[in-house]
C-alpha cells in the first residue's frame, strides 16, 4: 500500500513523540523510586532520631530529679498525625517565660504544667 509522502512525515513524526514521551515516562519511574527510596531511607532516620531524643530527654528528667529532687514533665516526640496542628497544641503549654530571678515566690512550674504541687520543698536559694 502506497501512502503520500505527507502522510508519512506525520506518522513518523507522531512515532517520534511516542517515543520521547515514552522516554521521559521511564525517566519518571526511575526518579519517584529514587525519591520513595529516599523518603523511606528519611522517615526511618527521623524516627530513630525522635526515639534517641526521648531517651535524651528521660535521662536529662533523672539528673534533673537526682540533682534538686523535682520529678519534672518531659516531652514525649511521637508520629505526626495527619494534622500537624494536632502534634503540638501551644496554646495548652504553660507560660514559663518567667521562670527564673524575676519569678514570683509562689510560682511553681509544676502546677502549671498540671502536675503535682511541689510547694513543700525548700525554698529557693536567694529569694
Amino acid at each position: 500500500m502506497w501512502i503520500s509522502s505527507k502522510a508519512w512525515d506525520l506518522i513518523d513524526s507522531w512515532r517520534k513523540t511516542a517515543e520521547s514521551l515514552s522516554a521521559q515516562c521511564i525517566r519518571a519511574e526511575v526518579e519517584k523510586d529514587r525519591i520513595t527510596t529516599e523518603n523511606t531511607r528519611l522517615i526511618a532516620d527521623l524516627d530513630w532520631f525522635k526515639l534517641r531524643l526521648n531517651a535524651v530527654e528521660k535521662e536529662r528528667q533523672q539528673l534533673i530529679q537526682a540533682a534538686i529532687g523535682v520529678k519534672i514533665a518531659i516531652p514525649e516526640f511521637v508520629a505526626v498525625t495527619d494534622s500537624p496542628a494536632d502534634a503540638f497544641n501551644q496554646s495548652t503549654m504553660p507560660d514559663l517565660s518567667i521562670i527564673g530571678s524575676d519569678a514570683p515566690d509562689d510560682f511553681n512550674p509544676a502546677i502549671a504544667m498540671g502536675g503535682p504541687d511541689y510547694s513543700l520543698l525548700p525554698a529557693r536559694a536567694g529569694n
